[in-house]
Protein backbone atom coordinates (compact mmCIF):
# COMPACT_ATOMS: atom_id res chain seq x y z
CA UNK A 1 0.00 0.00 0.00
CA UNK A 2 1.40 3.73 -0.43
CA UNK A 3 3.39 5.32 2.39
CA UNK A 4 0.74 7.84 3.80
CA UNK A 5 2.48 9.26 6.61
CA UNK A 6 4.85 11.40 5.04
CA UNK A 7 1.91 14.21 4.05
CA UNK A 8 -0.32 13.91 7.25
CA UNK A 9 -2.79 12.03 4.93
CA UNK A 10 -3.31 9.24 7.17
CA UNK A 11 -4.39 11.46 10.11
CA UNK A 12 -6.58 13.31 8.04
CA UNK A 13 -8.53 9.71 6.63
CA UNK A 14 -8.65 8.45 10.35
CA UNK A 15 -9.32 11.66 11.75
CA UNK A 16 -12.06 12.59 9.82
CA UNK A 17 -15.62 12.15 11.09
CA UNK A 18 -16.94 11.19 7.73
CA UNK A 19 -16.36 7.91 6.17
CA UNK A 20 -13.40 7.07 4.14
CA UNK A 21 -11.99 4.85 1.50
CA UNK A 22 -8.63 4.99 -0.48
CA UNK A 23 -9.08 3.41 -3.51
CA UNK A 24 -6.94 2.29 -6.16
CA UNK A 25 -7.24 2.20 -10.50
CA UNK A 26 -8.31 -1.07 -10.32
CA UNK A 27 -11.53 -0.62 -7.45
CA UNK A 28 -9.35 -1.90 -4.38
CA UNK A 29 -9.76 -0.88 -1.14
CA UNK A 30 -6.05 0.75 -0.03
CA UNK A 31 -7.08 1.80 3.27
CA UNK A 32 -10.37 2.15 4.97
CA UNK A 33 -10.98 4.54 8.49
CA UNK A 34 -13.01 2.97 11.62
CA UNK A 35 -15.88 5.92 10.29
CA UNK A 36 -16.12 3.21 7.43
CA UNK A 37 -15.71 0.00 9.06
CA UNK A 38 -18.81 1.45 11.77
CA UNK A 39 -20.71 2.03 8.40
CA UNK A 40 -20.63 -0.97 6.77
CA UNK A 41 -19.70 -3.79 9.17
CA UNK A 42 -16.68 -4.54 8.42
CA UNK A 43 -13.18 -5.11 9.76
CA UNK A 44 -10.70 -2.91 7.88
CA UNK A 45 -8.84 -5.86 7.47
CA UNK A 46 -11.53 -7.66 5.38
CA UNK A 47 -11.94 -4.51 3.45
CA UNK A 48 -8.36 -3.84 2.32
CA UNK A 49 -7.19 -5.16 -0.89
CA UNK A 50 -10.90 -5.98 -2.04
CA UNK A 51 -12.43 -4.19 -4.60
CA UNK A 52 -15.10 -1.27 -3.78
CA UNK A 53 -17.85 -3.33 -5.19
CA UNK A 54 -18.05 -5.61 -2.18
CA UNK A 55 -20.17 -2.56 -0.83
CA UNK A 56 -22.76 -2.30 -3.37
CA UNK A 57 -26.09 -4.61 -3.79
CA UNK A 58 -25.24 -7.22 -6.02
CA UNK A 59 -27.90 -5.55 -8.83
CA UNK A 60 -25.83 -2.59 -8.89
CA UNK A 61 -22.22 -3.73 -9.55
CA UNK A 62 -22.42 -3.81 -13.27
CA UNK A 63 -23.76 -0.79 -13.40
CA UNK A 64 -20.75 0.84 -10.91
CA UNK A 65 -18.01 -1.01 -12.33
CA UNK A 66 -18.63 0.50 -15.00
CA UNK A 67 -18.40 3.81 -13.56
CA UNK A 68 -15.76 3.51 -11.53
CA UNK A 69 -13.54 3.21 -14.88
CA UNK A 70 -15.00 5.95 -16.80
CA UNK A 71 -14.20 7.83 -13.78
CA UNK A 72 -10.44 6.52 -13.47
CA UNK A 73 -10.39 7.45 -17.21
CA UNK A 74 -11.00 11.30 -16.10
CA UNK A 75 -11.02 11.62 -12.26
CA UNK A 76 -12.24 14.78 -11.36
CA UNK A 77 -13.04 15.89 -7.94
CA UNK A 78 -16.47 15.89 -7.34
CA UNK A 79 -17.31 17.43 -3.93
CA UNK A 80 -20.42 16.16 -1.61
CA UNK A 81 -24.10 17.79 -2.67
CA UNK A 82 -22.78 17.62 -6.38
CA UNK A 83 -25.51 14.73 -6.47
CA UNK A 84 -23.50 11.56 -6.12
CA UNK A 85 -25.45 9.07 -4.66
CA UNK A 86 -25.81 5.61 -4.38
CA UNK A 87 -27.02 2.49 -2.34
CA UNK A 88 -24.17 0.94 -0.24
CA UNK A 89 -24.47 -2.89 0.87
CA UNK A 90 -23.38 -3.92 4.74
CA UNK A 91 -21.64 -6.84 6.05
CA UNK A 92 -24.78 -8.09 7.10
CA UNK A 93 -26.63 -7.72 3.41
CA UNK A 94 -28.67 -4.66 4.58
CA UNK A 95 -28.81 -1.54 2.34
CA UNK A 96 -28.27 1.79 3.28
CA UNK A 97 -28.47 5.38 0.62
CA UNK A 98 -25.01 7.07 0.47
CA UNK A 99 -24.18 10.31 -0.60
CA UNK A 100 -20.20 9.96 -1.81
CA UNK A 101 -17.48 12.77 -2.57
CA UNK A 102 -14.39 11.68 -4.85
CA UNK A 103 -11.07 13.74 -4.84
CA UNK A 104 -8.66 12.33 -6.61
CA UNK A 105 -5.25 12.30 -4.67
CA UNK A 106 -1.34 11.56 -5.66
CA UNK A 107 0.57 9.86 -2.75
CA UNK A 108 4.12 9.32 -4.53
CA UNK A 109 3.89 8.70 -8.42
CA UNK A 110 0.72 6.73 -7.85
CA UNK A 111 -2.99 7.89 -8.76
CA UNK A 112 -5.60 7.09 -5.82
CA UNK A 113 -9.37 8.46 -5.22
CA UNK A 114 -10.41 9.36 -1.53
CA UNK A 115 -13.94 8.39 -1.50
CA UNK A 116 -15.98 10.14 1.72
CA UNK A 117 -19.14 8.74 2.54
CA UNK A 118 -22.32 9.47 4.54
CA UNK A 119 -25.28 7.96 5.46
CA UNK A 120 -27.96 9.68 3.78
CA UNK A 121 -30.97 8.68 5.85
CA UNK A 122 -29.61 11.47 8.69
CA UNK A 123 -30.25 14.79 6.60
CA UNK A 124 -28.41 17.22 9.29
CA UNK A 125 -25.50 14.42 9.39
CA UNK A 126 -25.27 15.14 5.50
CA UNK A 127 -25.61 18.60 5.70
CA UNK A 128 -22.38 19.05 8.54
CA UNK A 129 -20.15 16.62 6.53
CA UNK A 130 -20.67 17.69 3.59
CA UNK A 131 -18.75 21.26 4.68
CA UNK A 132 -16.20 18.62 5.82
CA UNK A 133 -16.07 16.86 2.99
CA UNK A 134 -15.23 20.56 0.73
CA UNK A 135 -12.59 20.86 3.54
CA UNK A 136 -10.76 17.71 2.69
CA UNK A 137 -11.15 18.37 -0.51
CA UNK A 138 -9.87 21.85 -0.28
CA UNK A 139 -6.67 19.54 1.62
CA UNK A 140 -6.52 17.16 -1.34
CA UNK A 141 -5.89 19.68 -3.87
CA UNK A 142 -3.45 21.96 -1.70
CA UNK A 143 -0.11 22.12 -0.63
CA UNK A 144 -0.07 21.39 3.33
CA UNK A 145 2.78 23.94 3.84
CA UNK A 146 2.34 27.27 1.37
CA UNK A 147 -1.21 26.77 0.62
CA UNK A 148 -0.77 26.87 -3.13
CA UNK A 149 -2.41 24.49 -5.37
CA UNK A 150 -0.23 20.94 -5.24
CA UNK A 151 0.58 19.26 -8.61
CA UNK A 152 -2.90 17.55 -9.40
CA UNK A 153 -4.61 21.25 -9.41
CA UNK A 154 -1.74 22.88 -11.39
CA UNK A 155 -2.07 20.07 -14.34
CA UNK A 156 -5.48 20.52 -14.22
CA UNK A 157 -5.30 24.11 -14.57
CA UNK A 158 -3.10 24.18 -17.06
CA UNK A 159 -5.02 21.84 -19.09
CA UNK A 160 -7.99 23.82 -19.40
CA UNK A 161 -5.71 27.06 -19.75
CA UNK A 162 -4.25 25.52 -23.04
CA UNK A 163 -7.62 24.51 -24.33
CA UNK A 164 -8.66 27.70 -23.91
CA UNK A 165 -5.48 29.18 -25.60
CA UNK A 166 -6.25 26.73 -28.31
CA UNK A 167 -9.98 27.69 -28.79
CA UNK A 168 -8.85 31.46 -28.49
CA UNK A 169 -5.56 31.22 -30.50
CA UNK A 170 -3.61 32.79 -27.96
CA UNK A 171 -0.17 31.80 -26.34
CA UNK A 172 0.35 30.50 -22.92
CA UNK A 173 3.68 30.10 -20.75
CA UNK A 174 5.30 28.09 -17.96
CA UNK A 175 7.42 29.81 -15.49
CA UNK A 176 9.42 26.90 -13.38
CA UNK A 177 11.11 28.61 -10.69
CA UNK A 178 14.10 26.12 -8.76
CA UNK A 179 15.41 28.34 -5.34
CA UNK A 180 19.28 28.09 -5.14
CA UNK A 181 21.21 27.44 -2.20
CA UNK A 182 18.05 26.04 -0.10
CA UNK A 183 19.73 22.86 0.87
CA UNK A 184 22.03 25.23 2.73
CA UNK A 185 19.02 26.82 3.98
CA UNK A 186 17.61 23.55 5.91
CA UNK A 187 21.08 22.52 6.99
CA UNK A 188 22.32 25.57 8.41
CA UNK A 189 19.35 26.61 10.11
CA UNK A 190 17.28 23.64 10.43
CA UNK A 191 14.02 22.71 8.28
CA UNK A 192 11.49 25.15 10.77
CA UNK A 193 13.38 28.26 8.92
CA UNK A 194 13.52 26.40 5.62
CA UNK A 195 9.50 26.07 5.61
CA UNK A 196 9.34 29.94 6.52
CA UNK A 197 11.31 30.44 3.04
CA UNK A 198 9.48 28.13 1.42
CA UNK A 199 6.29 30.29 2.43
CA UNK A 200 8.01 34.16 1.67
CA UNK A 201 8.80 32.53 -1.61
CA UNK A 202 5.43 31.36 -2.07
CA UNK A 203 3.98 34.37 -1.09
CA UNK A 204 6.53 36.59 -3.81
CA UNK A 205 5.04 34.38 -6.68
CA UNK A 206 1.40 34.82 -5.85
CA UNK A 207 2.15 38.37 -5.56
CA UNK A 208 4.01 38.82 -8.69
CA UNK A 209 1.58 37.21 -10.83
CA UNK A 210 -2.09 39.11 -12.63
CA UNK A 211 -5.27 36.53 -10.96
CA UNK A 212 -5.54 35.46 -14.54
CA UNK A 213 -2.58 33.06 -13.73
CA UNK A 214 -1.27 30.21 -11.43
CA UNK A 215 1.43 29.81 -9.28
CA UNK A 216 1.57 26.11 -7.85
CA UNK A 217 4.36 23.91 -5.44
CA UNK A 218 5.30 20.84 -7.04
CA UNK A 219 7.56 19.45 -3.86
CA UNK A 220 10.72 20.61 -2.50
CA UNK A 221 11.43 23.58 -3.42
CA UNK A 222 10.06 23.72 -7.18
CA UNK A 223 7.31 26.04 -7.87
CA UNK A 224 5.31 26.11 -11.16
CA UNK A 225 3.78 29.54 -12.79
CA UNK A 226 1.13 28.93 -15.84
CA UNK A 227 0.92 32.49 -17.51
CA UNK A 228 -2.30 32.95 -19.51
CA UNK A 229 -2.65 34.84 -22.72
CA UNK A 230 1.03 35.84 -23.10
CA UNK A 231 2.36 38.99 -24.07
CA UNK A 232 5.26 37.67 -26.12
CA UNK A 233 8.43 36.94 -25.23
CA UNK A 234 9.88 40.32 -23.53
CA UNK A 235 7.35 40.48 -20.94
CA UNK A 236 7.34 37.09 -20.16
CA UNK A 237 11.29 38.16 -19.81
CA UNK A 238 10.29 40.83 -17.27
CA UNK A 239 8.26 38.92 -15.28
CA UNK A 240 11.00 36.42 -14.76
CA UNK A 241 13.61 38.76 -13.95
CA UNK A 242 10.95 41.21 -11.50
CA UNK A 243 10.86 36.86 -9.61
CA UNK A 244 14.67 36.46 -9.78
CA UNK A 245 15.59 39.88 -7.95
CA UNK A 246 12.55 39.31 -5.62
CA UNK A 247 13.68 35.66 -4.70
CA UNK A 248 17.67 36.81 -4.23
CA UNK A 249 16.61 39.49 -1.82
CA UNK A 250 15.30 37.77 0.82
CA UNK A 251 18.50 37.81 2.20
CA UNK A 252 17.23 36.94 6.03
CA UNK A 253 14.62 34.46 7.59
CA UNK A 254 13.46 35.85 11.08
CA UNK A 255 16.74 37.04 11.77
CA UNK A 256 18.69 34.47 10.52
CA UNK A 257 20.52 35.47 7.28
CA UNK A 258 19.86 32.85 4.07
CA UNK A 259 21.95 33.17 0.70
CA UNK A 260 19.32 32.51 -1.54
CA UNK A 261 18.34 32.63 -5.57
CA UNK A 262 16.64 30.74 -7.65
CA UNK A 263 17.39 29.34 -11.58
CA UNK A 264 14.31 29.92 -13.72
CA UNK A 265 13.30 28.38 -17.49
CA UNK A 266 10.39 29.99 -19.08
CA UNK A 267 8.76 27.97 -21.57
CA UNK A 268 6.72 30.22 -24.29
CA UNK A 269 3.95 28.30 -26.58
CA UNK A 270 2.37 30.40 -29.51
CA UNK A 271 0.73 27.70 -30.45
CA UNK A 272 -0.56 25.28 -27.74
CA UNK A 273 -2.24 22.60 -29.55
CA UNK A 274 0.61 21.32 -30.90
CA UNK A 275 2.28 20.28 -26.98
CA UNK A 276 0.91 18.46 -24.14
CA UNK A 277 0.53 19.72 -20.55
CA UNK A 278 2.87 17.50 -19.79
CA UNK A 279 5.18 17.92 -22.74
CA UNK A 280 5.06 21.79 -21.28
CA UNK A 281 6.11 20.87 -17.57
CA UNK A 282 8.64 18.97 -19.30
CA UNK A 283 10.08 21.46 -21.68
CA UNK A 284 9.65 24.09 -18.27
CA UNK A 285 11.53 21.70 -16.20
CA UNK A 286 14.69 21.12 -19.17
CA UNK A 287 14.93 25.47 -19.68
CA UNK A 288 15.23 25.78 -15.62
CA UNK A 289 17.48 22.70 -15.55
CA UNK A 290 19.66 24.46 -18.21
CA UNK A 291 19.78 27.68 -15.85
CA UNK A 292 21.47 25.83 -13.07
CA UNK A 293 23.71 23.85 -15.21
CA UNK A 294 25.02 27.61 -16.55
CA UNK A 295 25.45 29.31 -12.87
CA UNK A 296 22.43 29.46 -11.66
CA UNK A 297 20.63 33.07 -10.28
CA UNK A 298 19.58 33.38 -14.51
CA UNK A 299 16.58 33.29 -16.20
CA UNK A 300 16.54 30.62 -19.41
CA UNK A 301 13.76 31.20 -21.54
CA UNK A 302 12.28 29.44 -25.38
CA UNK A 303 10.09 29.13 -27.37
CA UNK A 304 8.11 26.15 -28.95
CA UNK A 305 9.05 26.40 -32.61
CA UNK A 306 5.68 27.68 -34.68
CA UNK A 307 3.84 24.80 -36.69
CA UNK A 308 2.60 27.73 -38.89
Amino acid sequence: GPDLSGDGLSSIINGSPVAMLLVDDHGRIIFANSRSEAMFGYAESELFYNTIDVLIPDKLKGRHAAHVSEYFRSPRPRPMGSGVNLIGRKKDGSEVPLEIGLSPITVGDTGYILVSIIDNSDRDEVKKLAETNRELQNAALHDALTGLPNRLLLDEFIEKARQFAVRNKKGIALIFVDLDGFKEVNDNHGHAIGDKLLCRVAGLLAGSIRESDIVGRLGGDEFLICVQQTDGEEALHHLAEKILNAVAGIGDIEGNPVAISASIGVMHCAQPDAVTTGGLIEMADQLMYRAKKAGKNRIVIDSTPSTA
